[in-house]
């Protein structure tokens, strides 16, 4: 009966045995599954990294323009002022130059006049 007792737990431990070779299989196998997903999620963040990156550098370069357009629009408005006082100036020059005229006129009727006399 001892016989029988002691093979019973020699087929335990075999058992025994066996399964936590099973079992270490399964956790090994767990282990390689855990560093490919620590793997993948580190160059995940990498990837979000470098798109923070490229997201800061496009805010950056988006603000640039905006200050180049609102740069562009004072350019504008100062042409555009420009042009005003450049038409002001034709339109008195003409007006001194109707002036000059009619005091040229004046001059030659007065001319005119005292050769007459």
């Amino acid at each position: 009966e001892l016989k029988n007792d002691l093979a019973e737990m020699k087929d335990e431990l075999s058992q025994s045995q066996a399964l936590v070779e099973e079992l270490l299989l399964k956790l090994n196998h767990s282990k390689a599954e855990a560093a490919n997903s620590i793997t993948h999620l580190a160059e995940s963040h990498n990837r979000v990294t470098e798109l923070e990156a490229s997201l800061a550098k496009a805010k950056e370069q988006q603000s640039e323009m905006e200050d180049k357009d609102a740069q562009l629009v004072d350019t504008q408005r100062q042409l555009e002022q420009s042009e005003a006082d450049l038409a002001d100036a034709v339109l008195k020059l003409a007006e001194s130059q109707g002036h000059v005229a009619d005091l040229k006129s004046d001059l030659v009727t007065k001319s005119e006049v005292e050769q007459a006399e």
